[in-house]
Formats: C-alpha cells, sequence, structure tokens
C-alpha cells in the first residue's frame, strides 16, 4: 500500500511501544538456509505500535512478535508475504524502541526490510498486519558482510557524448552481495557513483580493456541506498539499459565473475523507444504487445494507468523462453520498486508473471527484459484485470 494510503487508527486498550524483551521468550538463530516462520495474524493479537520514519505517522497493528539472534557488521533481508492482506515489519532494540520498518517494498503488500545490527544480540522482530489480518511467511536471511565501500572520488557526470572511466578490479576488493532469487552471492568488484536523471534511459556497458586479465565482468546497480535495481550476468561485455526512476546519485559496481585486471566503464543516454512514450489505460481493456530484446534492446518499458481497487496480472511469454528467459519489473509512479519476477515455475516454465493490486489510481510502469539481461528473442506482453 503506498505510504499517502495509509489509515492510522487508535485502538483503545493497544500495548503500545516501547515494549521490551523478556527473558523468557524463545530466541530463534538463523541456520545455514535463513530462518522461515508460517504463522497467522488474528484480531485478538496484541497490538503494537509502529512508525513510518519518513513521514513520523504511526499505526496500532495486531502483530506476532519473534526474537532473533543478529550479529553486528552482517546485514540481513526480512520478507513477510501475507495471504490477501497488508503486512508490515519492524525491529525492536532491547528497550522495546523501534530501530526500523518497512511496509511495502517487498512487492505491493508485501514487507522487505534489510537490516544491519550495531551490536551482537536478540532483537525483536514484529510482524504486523495494516487492516484485517491472517496467514503469512516470515523469512529472514544474511545477505553477508554489510558493505562499507564507498565510492572514491566524486559521482560522475554523464554528458550529452556520455562519460567513460577506466578502473581495476581483483579478487581481493570488497564483496557486494548480488540477489538473484533468494539466492545471495558475493563477487569482489569496484564501485562507481553516478549522476542520473528521471525518466531519462541510460545505458551502461563495462568491458575488459586489452591484454587485460579480466575474463568475465559482472554488472550491478544499486540506487542511492544501495538497493539492487538490476544486474548484468557475468559475460564478456556486460549491459545494462536503465530508465531511471529518481534523480539521484547511483551506485554501479563492476564485479569480477572470473580473472582480475583493468576495465572499461561507459554510460550514455540513449533515446527512448517508441513504445516507452505513451501511456496505455487499463480501463479500456487488456493490453497486449509484442517486443524483441536483443544486444541494442535489453528492456523495455510500458506505462500503464490502473484503477485503484482492481488487481491485475501482468504476463511475459516467450515462444523461446529459453533463449529469452523473461523477466518483470513493475514501478509505482514515484519510480519504486513494487515487485519483480523470473520464473512461474523454476526450470520448468520460465515465463515470468506479476499479480498486483493497485492501490492507488494513477501511472504504473512495467520493465520487459531477460535473466540477468542475457536474452534475445521475440516475447508477448499482457496486462488484464483478474476476474
Amino acid at each position: 500500500m503506498p505510504r499517502s494510503q495509509l489509515t492510522f487508527v487508535l485502538v483503545a486498550g493497544t500495548l503500545l511501544t516501547p515494549w521490551p524483551a523478556t527473558s523468557d521468550e524463545k530466541v530463534y538463530s538463523l541456520g545455514k538456509d535463513g530462518l522461515t516462520l508460517h504463522d497467522t495474524i488474528t484480531k485478538d493479537d496484541p497490538r503494537v505500535k509502529v512508525t513510518e520514519p519518513k513521514t513520523n505517522r504511526s499505526a496500532d497493528v495486531a502483530c506476532k512478535r519473534y526474537r532473533v539472534q543478529f550479529l553486528a557488521g552482517f546485514k540481513y533481508r526480512l520478507d513477510m508475504v501475507g495471504k490477501d492482506f497488508d503486512t508490515v515489519l519492524a525491529i525492536h532494540d532491547e528497550a522495546g524502541q523501534q530501530i526500523a520498518f518497512d511496509d511495502d517494498s517487498g512487492g505491493v503488500t508485501d514487507a522487505r526490510l534489510e537490516f544491519t545490527p550495531d551490536k551482537d544480540g536478540a532483537y525483536t522482530v514484529i510482524a504486523g498486519a495494516l487492516g484485517p489480518p491472517g496467514a503469512f511467511k516470515l523469512t529472514i536471511i544474511s545477505l553477508g558482510k554489510a558493505e562499507t565501500t564507498k565510492p572514491a572520488g566524486e559521482p560522475i557526470v554523464v554528458a550529452k557524448q556520455g562519460a567513460t572511466v577506466s578502473g581495476k578490479v581483483s579478487g581481493n576488493d570488497p564483496k557486494v552481495g548480488l540477489t538473484i532469487g533468494k539466492r545471495v552471492e558475493q563477487f569482489p568488484g569496484v564501485v562507481h557513483s553516478v549522476k542520473l536523471i528521471a525518466g531519462k534511459k541510460y545505458q551502461i556497458d563495462v568491458a575488459p580493456t586489452a591484454d587485460s586479465g579480466l575474463e568475465v565482468p559482472l554488472l550491478l546497480v544499486q540506487d542511492s541506498s544501495g538497493k539492487q535495481l538490476d544486474w548484468a550476468a557475468p559475460d564478456i561485455a556486460p549491459r545494462v539499459q536503465l530508465l531511471a526512476p529518481l534523480s539521484e546519485t547511483y551506485r554501479i559496481w563492476v564485479a569480477t565473475g572470473s580473472g582480475e585486471g583493468p576495465y572499461s566503464l561507459t554510460i550514455k543516454e540513449i533515446p527512448l523507444l517508441k513504445e516507452e512514450t505513451s501511456v496505455h489505460d487499463l480501463a479500456s481493456g487488456e493490453f497486449k504487445m509484442n517486443g524483441r530484446l536483443s544486444k541494442e534492446v535489453r528492456v523495455v518499458s510500458y506505462r500503464v494507468k490502473a484503477a485503484a481497487g482492481k488487481t491485475y496480472v501482468i504476463d511475459m511469454t516467450s515462444p523461446s523462453p529459453k533463449e529469452v528467459d523473461p523477466y518483470l519489473r513493475l514501478f509505482d509512479s514515484n519510480g519504486k520498486l513494487l515487485a519483480e519476477h523470473d520464473d512461474i515455475k523454476e526450470s520448468v516454465d520460465l515465463n515470468a508473471r506479476i499479480m498486483f493490486r493497485a492501490e492507488s489510481a494513477g501511472e504504473y510502469r512495467i520493465d520487459a527484459s531477460s535473466f540477468g539481461n542475457l536474452g534475445a528473442g521475440p516475447y508477448n506482453l499482457q496486462v488484464k484485470e483478474k476476474q
């Protein structure tokens, strides 16, 4: 649910923060594959106040709470997926004070929170429901050591002719975590900062220089907070095309999948495709479009106008799914990533599908691309209201 749409209420008898832990509570530890909990929130569960830090707005939510052991300096990702209800996540310290919060970063109404504790200890995870509650799954995984590397020098400014910088990557460089579905792979790399302008499309290329020992470089693009936006799988010359969601300073990692040595990083503005300049109103019926991905066209962005309260199904299919390996991303009008999807059924159906409920009327953006920006070939995109 968009932040602007949240309805906050006070409930008589509510248990408000601070909500300190007690010594007799069970403490969960993460195993090799993290921690997964299945549970159900009911209207009779305790309620706790959660606060959106950016707006300082608060709500009292019915919730389940769990004590979880975290290690200082490590980065963790928490996902709460609800069955037909709006989830919210918060983390409390030992004194019961909220130190982290998320509402919809997991996609539409699901919560996703990334958290790096500053000291070892058992923290309280609040899994709550905004509105009517229900069953949910809570997953917590470690993303490894938190990144402390900052881009060197001033941010790159992309002029009309583009911008090219040189660098050198080795196996001893700091590692960056690449999220691939539920897995996180660590690669040594070098980070660059670059200023991009919202609504403009950019092409980012990296290539080993002559006689470089860098055999297979990898590209990773993050927003200013370090959130992963896109990536190109290890390749001889990986390429990412990005329609910048916000005007801000982005982080571009050049990492090594194999070998080490000097490289050249090029960033340039490219024109929008014809399909990317119009808005399709879903009120007039389902939207269908055929397209083709190639080395020159890594992603096509479609803008659609959705009605509040309607649920839509987005399908990206290909007659050659192994060659294309369709990948979908959905953004709201503010450039926030709401959802992304790879395979309908891993190793069986490589087509992509997103189902989402438009909490507010307005414009949404659908990016049609391929897994790891490696695919090429024809695809079909269809957006229709769920009946």
